[in-house]
């Protein structure tokens, strides 16, 4: 156990007893292991808040120095899909006949859509609920007409998308929107992707 302690204390935040004691010793082994455990879960989420943190100084430096919309909307998907570790990012810019705009995305080849298209967003998705509600929306099944982006995630096979609202003037600018082809849990991503909306707000 003590030599278990000194690799611990000396960064090894992997390091377990073998819980074979007996009694009181046993008790000490498995306490040793939460502690353990503890730091380590506590070291991963210091690790993604400083990723996280960096990201966004990285998005804000390049407004503050008046880059082109262009090049902010592109630097925010990538840094927001490395943040959110999802198989894609998009900002859509919302246009008066309630289809979308692309404007940036990022991720897994087959989830980009060009820069530059414009969708539908009839059917079952988590952008349209943004656009009606004006809050974080999210969706695992997807429905629509060809050519909206419902049916572009139920073709592709989208696991997860999410939306979150870019608010400009009190009002639903656009959309930042994520999909995932695995199953993510939505409390996870919804707070940071926040972050970075706030952010490409500002810059509008």
């Amino acid at each position: 156990a003590a030599r278990m302690a000194n690799q611990l204390a000396g960064g090894d935040l992997a390091t377990r007893v073998p819980e074979t004691g007996a009694g009181e010793i046993r008790t000490l082994e498995r306490s040793f292991n939460q502690m353990g455990a503890s730091l380590e879960r506590s070291r991963d989420e210091l690790d993604r808040v400083l990723e996280e943190q960096a990201a966004l100084r990285r998005v804000a430096t390049l407004i503050a120095h008046g880059e082109p919309p262009a090049a902010v909307f592109a630097a925010v998907v990538e840094e927001a899909a490395g943040v959110l570790d999802v198989d894609g990012v998009r900002m859509l810019r919302r246009e008066a006949d309630g289809s979308a705009t692309v404007l940036a995305n990022t991720g897994i080849e087959k989830l980009r859509i060009p820069v530059g298209e414009r969708m539908s967003t009839e059917g079952n998705n988590a952008i349209t609920e943004v656009f009606r509600t004006g809050r974080i929306a999210w969706a695992e099944t997807f429905s629509g007409p060809e050519g909206s982006f419902g049916a572009f995630a139920n073709k592709l096979g989208i696991r997860l998308a999410g939306a979150a609202p870019i608010i400009v003037e009190g009002q639903v600018w656009g959309v930042m929107g994520i999909v995932s082809l695995r199953p993510r849990q939505p409390e996870e991503i919804g707070p940071r992707l926040a972050q970075f909306t706030d952010l490409v707000a500002t810059a509008i």
